[in-house]
Protein backbone atom coordinates (compact mmCIF):
# COMPACT_ATOMS: atom_id res chain seq x y z
CA UNK A 1 0.00 0.00 0.00
CA UNK A 2 1.19 3.33 -0.59
CA UNK A 3 1.45 6.10 1.54
CA UNK A 4 -0.70 8.48 1.27
CA UNK A 5 2.05 11.06 -0.45
CA UNK A 6 2.11 8.29 -2.75
CA UNK A 7 -1.20 8.53 -3.47
CA UNK A 8 -1.53 12.24 -4.08
CA UNK A 9 1.23 12.66 -5.81
CA UNK A 10 0.16 9.49 -8.40
CA UNK A 11 -2.61 11.13 -9.31
CA UNK A 12 -1.09 14.77 -9.78
CA UNK A 13 -2.73 16.24 -6.42
CA UNK A 14 0.44 16.98 -4.52
CA UNK A 15 2.09 19.64 -6.30
CA UNK A 16 5.14 21.36 -5.60
CA UNK A 17 8.09 23.56 -7.25
CA UNK A 18 5.41 26.18 -8.37
CA UNK A 19 3.59 29.59 -6.80
CA UNK A 20 0.24 29.07 -5.46
CA UNK A 21 -2.38 30.64 -3.64
CA UNK A 22 -3.78 29.25 -0.47
CA UNK A 23 -7.45 29.83 0.79
CA UNK A 24 -5.88 32.17 3.55
CA UNK A 25 -4.32 34.31 1.38
CA UNK A 26 -1.05 33.42 2.04
CA UNK A 27 1.62 32.42 -0.94
CA UNK A 28 3.44 29.18 -0.68
CA UNK A 29 5.30 26.50 -2.98
CA UNK A 30 3.54 23.37 -2.54
CA UNK A 31 -0.05 23.28 -2.83
CA UNK A 32 -2.21 19.68 -1.58
CA UNK A 33 -5.39 19.23 -4.41
CA UNK A 34 -8.20 17.89 -2.18
CA UNK A 35 -10.25 18.49 -4.80
CA UNK A 36 -8.60 16.26 -7.35
CA UNK A 37 -8.73 13.22 -4.59
CA UNK A 38 -12.12 13.58 -4.19
CA UNK A 39 -12.64 13.10 -7.95
CA UNK A 40 -10.76 9.73 -7.90
CA UNK A 41 -12.60 7.22 -6.31
CA UNK A 42 -10.04 4.76 -6.23
CA UNK A 43 -7.31 7.35 -4.15
CA UNK A 44 -10.11 7.79 -2.01
CA UNK A 45 -10.51 4.15 -1.31
CA UNK A 46 -7.06 3.60 -0.45
CA UNK A 47 -6.67 6.52 1.89
CA UNK A 48 -9.65 5.67 3.58
CA UNK A 49 -8.00 2.05 3.93
CA UNK A 50 -4.95 3.45 5.34
CA UNK A 51 -6.88 5.35 8.19
CA UNK A 52 -9.06 2.15 8.79
CA UNK A 53 -5.81 0.44 9.34
CA UNK A 54 -4.49 3.26 11.80
CA UNK A 55 -7.42 2.70 13.99
CA UNK A 56 -8.82 -0.94 13.68
CA UNK A 57 -7.67 -1.85 16.84
CA UNK A 58 -9.66 1.03 18.51
CA UNK A 59 -13.22 0.75 19.80
CA UNK A 60 -15.06 2.70 17.19
CA UNK A 61 -18.93 2.97 16.35
CA UNK A 62 -19.13 5.78 14.19
CA UNK A 63 -16.84 7.86 11.69
CA UNK A 64 -17.79 11.58 11.53
CA UNK A 65 -16.74 14.16 9.03
CA UNK A 66 -16.99 17.61 9.14
CA UNK A 67 -19.09 19.23 5.63
CA UNK A 68 -17.88 19.14 2.87
CA UNK A 69 -14.36 17.95 2.71
CA UNK A 70 -14.01 15.36 5.39
CA UNK A 71 -17.39 13.47 4.49
CA UNK A 72 -15.64 11.51 1.44
CA UNK A 73 -12.44 10.68 3.72
CA UNK A 74 -14.81 10.03 6.64
CA UNK A 75 -16.99 7.33 4.41
CA UNK A 76 -14.40 5.54 3.07
CA UNK A 77 -13.04 5.19 6.44
CA UNK A 78 -15.81 4.14 8.25
CA UNK A 79 -16.18 1.36 5.02
CA UNK A 80 -13.08 -0.24 5.63
CA UNK A 81 -13.05 0.31 9.28
CA UNK A 82 -16.10 -2.14 8.88
CA UNK A 83 -14.66 -4.25 7.09
CA UNK A 84 -12.06 -5.05 8.81
CA UNK A 85 -14.00 -5.26 12.22
CA UNK A 86 -16.78 -7.41 10.73
CA UNK A 87 -19.54 -4.80 12.06
CA UNK A 88 -21.17 -1.99 11.00
CA UNK A 89 -19.54 1.13 11.67
CA UNK A 90 -21.79 4.33 10.78
CA UNK A 91 -20.38 7.38 8.42
CA UNK A 92 -21.97 10.41 8.91
CA UNK A 93 -20.91 14.42 8.87
CA UNK A 94 -21.79 17.64 10.32
CA UNK A 95 -22.85 20.66 8.46
CA UNK A 96 -22.69 24.23 9.45
CA UNK A 97 -25.35 26.55 10.71
CA UNK A 98 -25.84 30.34 10.26
CA UNK A 99 -23.18 31.03 13.03
CA UNK A 100 -20.27 29.13 11.33
CA UNK A 101 -21.04 26.23 13.95
CA UNK A 102 -21.42 22.27 13.38
CA UNK A 103 -24.69 20.84 13.96
CA UNK A 104 -25.81 17.20 13.08
CA UNK A 105 -28.90 17.43 11.13
CA UNK A 106 -30.52 14.47 9.54
CA UNK A 107 -31.39 12.44 12.46
CA UNK A 108 -27.13 12.38 12.27
CA UNK A 109 -27.32 12.81 16.48
CA UNK A 110 -28.52 9.37 16.76
CA UNK A 111 -25.37 8.39 15.27
CA UNK A 112 -23.14 10.13 17.73
CA UNK A 113 -25.15 10.32 21.14
CA UNK A 114 -23.27 7.24 23.78
CA UNK A 115 -21.14 5.97 20.08
CA UNK A 116 -17.43 6.15 20.31
CA UNK A 117 -16.78 8.71 17.58
CA UNK A 118 -13.39 8.85 15.18
CA UNK A 119 -13.23 13.02 13.85
CA UNK A 120 -11.84 12.30 10.19
CA UNK A 121 -10.69 15.29 8.12
CA UNK A 122 -8.73 15.94 4.79
CA UNK A 123 -6.47 18.27 5.67
CA UNK A 124 -5.53 20.56 8.70
CA UNK A 125 -3.64 23.92 8.34
CA UNK A 126 -4.67 25.94 11.72
CA UNK A 127 -6.62 23.03 13.52
CA UNK A 128 -9.78 25.14 13.81
CA UNK A 129 -12.60 23.15 12.13
CA UNK A 130 -11.02 20.10 13.83
CA UNK A 131 -11.83 22.37 17.15
CA UNK A 132 -15.31 23.00 16.72
CA UNK A 133 -16.75 19.72 15.48
CA UNK A 134 -14.88 17.85 18.32
CA UNK A 135 -17.22 20.29 20.62
CA UNK A 136 -19.63 19.26 18.82
CA UNK A 137 -19.93 15.71 19.07
CA UNK A 138 -18.87 15.52 23.11
CA UNK A 139 -21.77 17.90 22.82
CA UNK A 140 -24.38 15.56 21.41
CA UNK A 141 -22.78 13.26 24.01
CA UNK A 142 -20.07 10.92 21.88
CA UNK A 143 -17.37 9.64 23.19
CA UNK A 144 -14.54 10.99 20.52
CA UNK A 145 -12.17 8.30 20.27
CA UNK A 146 -9.52 10.63 18.73
CA UNK A 147 -9.22 12.97 15.78
CA UNK A 148 -7.37 12.30 12.20
CA UNK A 149 -6.48 14.02 9.02
CA UNK A 150 -4.95 13.11 6.07
CA UNK A 151 -2.23 15.55 5.78
CA UNK A 152 -1.49 17.94 8.91
CA UNK A 153 -0.03 21.01 6.96
CA UNK A 154 1.32 22.48 10.29
CA UNK A 155 2.61 20.09 13.13
CA UNK A 156 4.04 22.49 15.34
CA UNK A 157 0.73 24.27 15.67
CA UNK A 158 -1.71 21.68 15.54
CA UNK A 159 -1.07 18.56 17.34
CA UNK A 160 -2.87 16.76 20.67
CA UNK A 161 -1.43 19.30 22.88
CA UNK A 162 -2.94 22.30 20.84
CA UNK A 163 -6.68 20.47 20.24
CA UNK A 164 -7.00 19.60 23.32
CA UNK A 165 -8.27 15.82 22.18
CA UNK A 166 -6.50 12.73 20.92
CA UNK A 167 -5.00 13.53 16.70
CA UNK A 168 -2.91 12.30 14.54
CA UNK A 169 -2.20 12.43 10.59
CA UNK A 170 -0.91 9.88 7.71
CA UNK A 171 1.17 12.76 6.91
CA UNK A 172 2.55 15.24 8.49
CA UNK A 173 4.63 17.89 6.87
CA UNK A 174 6.00 21.71 7.78
CA UNK A 175 4.41 23.56 4.28
CA UNK A 176 5.33 27.31 4.82
CA UNK A 177 2.74 29.95 3.72
CA UNK A 178 3.70 33.66 3.50
CA UNK A 179 1.97 36.68 3.35
CA UNK A 180 2.17 38.49 -0.13
CA UNK A 181 4.71 41.35 1.29
CA UNK A 182 6.98 38.39 2.32
CA UNK A 183 6.67 36.33 -0.34
CA UNK A 184 10.10 35.12 -1.29
CA UNK A 185 8.29 33.71 -4.37
CA UNK A 186 7.05 37.24 -5.40
CA UNK A 187 10.41 39.02 -4.78
CA UNK A 188 12.26 36.41 -7.33
CA UNK A 189 9.45 37.09 -9.96
CA UNK A 190 8.03 33.71 -10.20
CA UNK A 191 4.51 33.74 -11.75
CA UNK A 192 1.46 32.70 -9.92
CA UNK A 193 -0.17 29.49 -10.60
CA UNK A 194 -3.81 30.60 -12.00
CA UNK A 195 -4.87 26.58 -12.30
CA UNK A 196 -5.05 25.70 -9.06
CA UNK A 197 -5.83 27.08 -5.59
CA UNK A 198 -6.55 30.81 -5.31
CA UNK A 199 -3.92 32.43 -7.93
CA UNK A 200 -6.93 33.49 -10.45
CA UNK A 201 -8.99 35.09 -8.46
CA UNK A 202 -5.77 36.61 -6.34
CA UNK A 203 -4.81 38.18 -10.04
CA UNK A 204 -7.85 39.51 -10.79
CA UNK A 205 -8.44 41.32 -7.60
CA UNK A 206 -4.65 42.64 -8.88
CA UNK A 207 -5.90 44.22 -11.94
Amino acid sequence: MSTIIQILEEIGAFLSDDHFVYSSGKHGSIYINKNDLFAHTRACDDAGKLLAEKYQDAAIDTVAGPSMCGIIPAHWTAYHISRLKGKEVFGVFGERDSNKNFVFQRGYDKFIMGKNVLLVDDITTSGATIKKFAQTIKACGGNLVSATVLVNRNPQGVNSDTLGVPFDALASMEIPAYEEADCPLCKKGIPINDKVGHGREFLKAKQ
